[in-house]
């Protein structure tokens, strides 16, 4: 289904990179916000915003990861994960030195990409034991 299966030690790594791709996201997003504050004035605004966040997402999902977010809370990176049989992610948010939550997809279908993996049933990710998460060796 996805290209690409990242380990721990490679989600980590393209973290740099993914973190400010974030960054730009989120500062979209309030611009988005802003704009439609301005009604038609803002609508130019709007869809450059617009087409700037598709182009956001599209350049995580090339990466071979994805930004999840929900009713304008905080949004978080899923990675697709190679751990195990069933499918799984690495889940990161903003602000997080490392990955450090595994998340198993229920029944083996992931959300869509641009869906939020946090719902009412499923709550956000916690953290896993150390089973899953073993620190690669430093390079």
């Amino acid at each position: 289904m996805f290209n690409r299966l990242f380990t721990r030690y490679e989600a980590n790594r393209c973290l740099p990179l993914i973190s400010r791709i974030v960054d730009d996201i989120q500062e979209t997003e309030r611009g988005m916000v802003q704009a439609r504050l301005f009604g038609k004035l803002g609508r130019p605004l709007f869809r450059e915003l617009q087409q700037k966040h598709q182009d956001l997402h599209q350049e995580l999902e090339d990466l071979g990861c994805y930004y999840a977010s929900a009713n304008g809370r905080q949004g978080h990176v899923e990675f697709p994960a190679d751990e195990g049989e069933r499918e799984s992610y690495f889940c990161w948010q903003p602000g997080e030195a490392e990955v450090t939550r595994l998340r198993l997809s229920k029944d083996g279908v992931p959300p869509l990409p641009g869906q939020a993996a946090a719902t009412e049933r499923n709550p956000t990710p916690k953290p896993v034991r150390s089973r899953f998460l073993r620190r690669a060796p430093e390079a």
